[in-house]
């Protein structure tokens, strides 16, 4: 989403107020395996996306295209906004309605999102779990959109601002209850939202909010930028009533990790939210490692703008525990493909984000595919320099499942698994000028680039130093050509290199044994998801009737299933039952202890329920369900 400048604010500011608990475990970063900042991003989306076919969704889609994400190398999917928006069955995400609505609440129109259900979405995520895939949510904390009501709002009328100058245009459906018209005070704002509870009915839902919790708020009287601006929908404040906003959105966090199972956060729009909000999000919702791998829950922020002096600044403060997207690369790459008669190829190292460790890389995402894409016939020179140089190589959906140029896709497939095996060790720069950027991964792999001169088609033939050593044969990798060259007496390498091409050169005698694939085989990862039984939720508490939660599973799989956190006296109940309907197993315990029931092995793919009751006083409580691999999955 585009932004604006950060108009010369301070980046940091201590928030002092009360934020609650995350609902997931909490540990030290430090100890975390920490998760390679190299491994392949996959956008696993466009923006708008198409209605999906009759019969399906689009999490459905989506996840039958993971085999084919699996098989191309990449380690990692990054999936839409997946709650309820403002827009209802139309929205994108970007208008985050209720944070709690995954797909399951009559709300806006609508029961499932533009995506599908609920119970679709979790399935995706453990679907891409089982093709060995972990999962990036996209995650929208600064603004809300599309209110329930309008409201009086004593700060607009105070400043005299009015976003509702005609009150009768105000449906009475979405005026306060009382509310006459004519009679002062005057609404003056959207900003009244009421999510539904376990009940259906409004009003009863968790993190409801009102005037009080935006911009213009009793601690910041405007609508000022970068961070105060209604630039998307209503702008949250976060430390406005004791911090209820900040404690909301740390708590959501929690409880959207535990109930998911996703492995990271990719956050829209962070250079439009306050950084000391964003920083003890971090701290605090990104303190657990993900239980699918026990690698720290990664955090990939939207910071849109190409001043490496305020990002890496920008990062500094978040204390590593956030990457970034690399605006300046993209619109270096751009002016590559779009005007290399005007362009510098040592601009490539100038522009880029400096922190490489924290970087992520992209040539296309929803956002610029639109507004300004990299021609979409030369974009296979842009992914090769990513996928050779330092930091987080990304790609997009339509190059790859969609692509305008069908040979791209083809490129992608030879230049991945490139990226996986040789692009390791540091990065060496053993030759630029105005056409030509040699970049070698020391002794490892060697990417010669050039843009074509004026008119992006003129090859060069040049002889670049390397770590190679002396006379050691090479060969290429990652074209439909293979060339194979031998360094001379010092180590150097002559190469011509097409225009608007790229030559990359290894070992010839390197073999799967001495460069294997450094994020080994995609072997299938556990899924943990935590249903949370609360009347504010779509789940309702639990009692005498059993509440249904459903598992879907991509194929056979050993499946634990642990009921806690339950109040009171009294036994409680999970039951499971297959796809054809016959119970499978039954647990029943006290409600003071932890219920468990465990399966070894499903045996087959599909739908299964879990009931779940506890007969007596209604009760809050979780249930934790873990799908693994059978060990005969090896």
């Amino acid at each position: 989403m585009s932004h604006s400048p950060t108009a010369g604010k301070p980046l940091f500011r201590k928030i002092t107020q009360p934020l609650g608990l995350i609902g997931v475990t909490t540990a030290l970063l430090l100890g975390h395996p920490r998760l390679s900042q190299a491994q392949v991003l996959f956008q696993q989306f466009y923006y708008p996306i198409d209605k999906p076919p009759a019969g399906t969704s689009w999490w459905r889609q989506a996840s039958a295209e993971l085999p084919a994400l699996k098989k191309l190398g990449v380690q990692s999917v990054w999936h839409p906004v997946p709650v309820k928006g403002g827009s209802g069955a139309l929205s994108m995400g970007y208008d985050p309605y209720d944070l709690y609505d995954l797909g399951s609440k009559d709300q806006k129109g609508t029961i499932p999102t533009l995506f599908g259900t609920k119970d679709e979405y979790l399935a995706y995520v453990a679907a891409a779990h089982a093709n060995g895939l972990r999962v990036y949510s996209d995650v929208v904390l600064n603004h809300a959109g599309a209110c329930d009501q309008a409201e009086t709002n004593p700060l607009m009328a105070r400043l005299g601002w009015d976003d509702i100058p005609d009150d009768s245009k105000v449906l009475s459906s979405n005026r306060p209850a009382g509310y006459s018209l004519g009679g002062p005070p005057n609404l003056r704002s959207w900003s009244l939202y009421r999510p539904a509870g376990a009940d259906g009915k409004p009003g009863t839902g968790r993190f409801p909010r009102d005037w009080r919790h935006f911009h213009p708020s009793n601690l910041h009287l405007d609508r000022n930028g970068p961070y105060h601006q209604p630039e998307f929908g209503q702008d949250y404040c976060f430390e406005a009533e004791n911090g209820y906003v900040a404690s909301q959105m740390i708590a959501w966090g929690g409880w959207f990790r535990a109930q998911t199972g996703v492995d990271g956060f990719r956050m829209d729009a962070i250079k439009l939210a306050e950084p000391s909000f964003l920083n003890e999000f971090a701290r605090r919702v990104g303190a657990a490692p993900a239980p699918s791998t026990g690698e720290r829950f990664d955090l990939v922020g939207e910071f849109w703008d190409t001043n490496r002096d305020l990002l890496a600044s920008y990062q500094d403060g978040t204390r590593d525990r956030m990457s970034l997207f690399d605006f300046g690369l993209f619109y270096a790459l751009w002016d590559m493909t779009e005007k290399p008669a005007q362009f510098d190829m040592r601009d490539i190292l100038k522009k880029r984000n400096t922190d490489r460790d924290r970087t992520v890389m992209f040539v296309s995402n929803h956002d610029v595919d639109r507004f300004q894409p990299i021609n979409r016939q030369k974009r296979a020179l842009p992914y090769a320099l990513t996928m050779v140089m330092a930091g987080r190589p990304s790609l997009f959906y339509f190059d790859y499942l969609r692509s305008e140029d069908k040979t791209l896709p083809t490129a992608l497939e030879r230049l991945v698994p490139v990226h996986n095996r040789f692009a390791v060790g540091r990065e060496l720069v053993r030759f630029s000028d105005t056409d030509v950027l040699a970049i070698e991964r020391e002794k490892n792999l060697l990417g010669v680039f050039n843009d074509g001169g004026a008119e992006g088609k003129t090859p060069r033939t040049l002889t670049v130093p390397t770590g190679f050593g002396q006379n050691t044969a090479l060969r290429s990798v990652g074209s439909e050509k293979v060339l194979s060259i031998r360094t001379d007496a010092t180590g150097a390498a002559t190469v011509t290199v097409p225009g608007g091409g790229y030559v990359l050169l290894v070992r010839a005698d390197a073999t799967e044994k001495t460069h294997p694939d450094r994020f080994g085989p995609r072997v299938a990862l556990p899924t943990t998801q935590v249903t949370e039984f609360a009347d504010d939720l779509d789940t309702g508490r639990l009692g005498n009737t059993p509440r249904v939660v459903t598992v879907t599973l991509a194929g056979d799989m050993a499946l634990t299933l642990r009921l806690s956190d339950l109040t009171g006296v009294g036994t409680a109940t999970v039951l499971l039952t297959a796809p054809d309907g016959h119970t499978i197993r039954r647990a029943t315990g006290r409600r003071g202890k932890p219920v468990l029931l465990q399966v070894p092995s499903t045996g087959v793919a599909g739908r299964y329920l879990v009931r779940v009751s506890a007969p007596g006083p209604a009760t809050t409580g979780r249930l934790t369900t873990i799908y693994t691999p059978p060990k005969s999955a090896g």
